[in-house]
């Protein structure tokens, strides 16, 4: 009776030890380090078009520059979480805010623009910059 009560007792201890120092129940979540945009760029009849996005889990600080021919810019983000949003015309700041969540704006711009995304806890967002004559 005592041999099977040592031999239950020693299978539920190498299950405990299997269990939990293997990793058959650890499953991470991939971290993201660096995060990435790709732009897409549209001319239409006197339209030209950027999208992209920028999704990163981690402290970002992204500086997007576009050429501007037109000068009437819509600048228009969807995203989640807070982020602060720096718009600059030729190394002159043009407009700065706290962005939580969307953002929609219209500027008279032209040249070389920039936007500078700054977020410490990470951010998701998709941007499109319509520049039209």
């Amino acid at each position: 009776m005592i041999g099977k009560i040592i031999v239950i007792f020693a299978i539920v201890l190498i299950a405990v030890f299997l269990i939990t120092h293997t990793n058959l129940f650890y499953h991470p979540q991939t971290p993201v380090t660096k995060g990435e945009y790709e732009v897409t760029t549209t001319n239409v009849e006197n339209i030209v078009s950027y999208q992209f996005s920028i999704i990163s889990n981690t402290s970002v600080n992204y500086t997007i520059p576009l050429n501007m021919v037109y000068g009437n810019v819509t600048v228009e983000i969807t995203g989640k979480g807070s982020y602060n949003l720096s718009i600059l015309e030729n190394s002159s700041l043009v407009y700065s805010t706290t962005v939580n969540g969307n953002f929609e704006k219209s500027f008279t711009l032209g040249g070389q623009i920039r936007l500078v995304f700054y977020s410490k806890q990470g951010i998701d967002v998709n941007v499109t910059v319509t520049d039209a004559y």
